[in-house]
């Protein structure tokens, strides 16, 4: 369950906002249950502390990176639905946002409930498997045994070819914006050609902390837009 997993690795992810301390997944249950307010949480503080642990980590761990995403951009959705005038149409109090917040409770409890069975030692074990009966090997020439061999490689489809990258770590793809960024430019050309779905969410992250500690500077003109980048020593030259 996506939700329960996310949950276990956001528990030791403290963090202080406000009047709230505590790990991130307990500060994401609070809002939802409208027991801390979303306008008093500062996203930025929050992106910030969670930067700051993920700093001492030898390696980089994509699926909590990912699971940080993924709960940053329901406090922002929340947020700004705070921050807008309510609709007046009840049709449009029908949130996909809503709706999949209720989800993620609900696998929550699934998940409490199962541990709690695990712990009780109330375990089940599936039937094993029936013995296959020995197929009969028909009589016939070593010629005909071949040819029948032959027929049933052709029909086979080809294995294909599982391709490994490692995982960079934020230490790595840190020093690489560093060593790659010489002066103004586009952020998806630091990452190179054909960057892989863990590269771009590191590489994200890397950015943010390099901003963090004012060694670059960004700029990202409209909505979904290029974001370009430069050191922060350095003045932008002009519009690219």
């Amino acid at each position: 369950m996506r939700a329960t997993v996310l949950s276990t690795r956001l528990r030791n992810v403290p963090i202080t906002v406000g009047e709230f301390s505590g790990p991130l997944d307990l500060l994401l249950q609070l809002v939802e249950a409208r027991q801390l307010p979303i306008t008093t949480v500062s996203l930025r503080a929050v992106t910030e502390q969670f930067l700051a642990a993920l700093e001492p980590l030898e390696e980089a761990q994509p699926e909590l990176l990912a699971d940080f995403l993924v709960v940053a951009s329901r406090l922002a959705a929340l947020k700004a639905r705070a921050l807008l005038p309510r609709p007046d149409s009840p049709e449009d109090l029908e949130d996909p946002l809503v709706r999949d917040l209720q989800r993620y409770q609900v696998f929550r409890e699934v998940a409490n409930w199962l541990r709690a069975r695990d712990e009780a030692g109330l375990r089940s074990w599936s039937r094993p498997p029936q013995p296959r009966a020995q197929a009969a090997v028909p009589e016939g020439r070593p010629e005909q045994l071949l040819q029948a061999l032959q027929r049933w490689a052709r029909r086979q489809r080809p294995v294909a070819t599982v391709r490994w990258r490692p995982v960079v770590s934020l230490t790595a793809m840190i020093e690489r914006l560093r060593t790659r960024l010489m002066g103004r430019c586009a952020f998806r050309t630091l990452l190179g050609e054909r960057p892989t779905r863990s590269e771009v969410v590191v590489g994200v992250l890397a950015l943010l902390t390099l901003v963090r500690r004012r060694l670059v500077e960004l700029e990202q003109r409209e909505p979904f837009g290029e974001i370009w980048v430069w050191p922060k020593e350095r003045e932008p030259n002009g519009r690219a």
